[in-house]
């Protein structure tokens, strides 16, 4: 599988990284994989490159803790996405929590990695988190919106999900994810087969926790919500007929 493809010939990584010998160690190799990087050091250097209108990136790789900050990564991913909401964030931390990283998740950010994981998988990470961007991006549908059933509608031009009348609050990975088990027809998906119909290349704990943000998504406005089923030792299904 090719996870090279873009559909730019180089893709832009806007890469946040405060401790120099480890940005620049990151910065080369994505360089060697043909990324064009824009390496900042603190928020105000981001929000300085944001704010030029025509500074445009397609990936964000960014580190939790920015000096004595341990929770930067979370404001800068929150920023990054009202700013550009349809590009893949990855947030590198030294500092594995699973609290932290749900918060992460419920952020916005796409993946959360450690960064004891080799360079190369985590290159592979990202050019397989653009393949999905772009897939779904480039989707159109004949009708542009369409009812999945009397309450659930699947807009894939907006990547926007709409349950009895309410926008979710959903980035692209988990549309695509919704949107994969809705398709299943009912059939249970694990982790495995939801990252192989998807492309992703990213821990099963990562799909555990983008479908609990989509649970919550829906209970947000419908807290009898029970179409997503957790099917024991096996994984996920969409259930129309569990009525919410």
């Amino acid at each position: 599988m090719d996870y090279g493809a873009h559909k730019q010939d180089v893709a832009t990584v806007l890469y946040v990284e405060d401790e120099d010998v480890i940005r620049q160690n990151f910065k080369e190799s994505f360089e060697d994989h043909k990324f064009s990087v824009v390496d900042k050091t603190n928020l105000n250097g981001v929000l300085s490159f944001i704010d030029q209108s025509s500074n445009g990136i397609d990936i964000a790789v960014l580190d939790m803790q920015l000096g004595q900050d341990r929770l930067a990564g979370l404001r800068l991913c929150t920023m990054l996405r009202n700013r550009f909401p349809a590009i893949p964030i990855l947030i590198l931390t030294l500092h594995t929590d699973p609290q932290i990283e749900e918060i992460a998740y419920r952020n916005g950010a796409d993946a959360f990695v450690s960064k004891a994981e080799s360079l190369s998988l985590i290159v592979t990470r990202m050019r397989s988190m653009l393949a999905r961007f772009d897939a779904l991006a480039s989707s159109t549908t004949s009708d542009h919106q369409r009812a999945i059933t009397d309450d659930l509608q699947l807009d894939d031009w907006l990547e926007e999900a709409i349950w009895k009348g309410e926008p979710l609050e959903l980035n692209p990975t988990r549309y695509a994810i919704l949107k994969t088990l809705v398709a299943s027809n009912g059939e249970t998906l694990s982790v495995y087969d939801i990252m192989r119909k998807l492309s992703l290349v990213v821990e099963g704990n990562t799909i555990v926790q983008h479908v609990k943000v989509i649970r919550n998504a829906f209970i947000k406005f419908d807290p009898s919500f029970n179409n997503i089923v957790t099917v024991r030792g096996k994984g996920y299904k969409w259930n129309p007929l569990k009525k919410a």
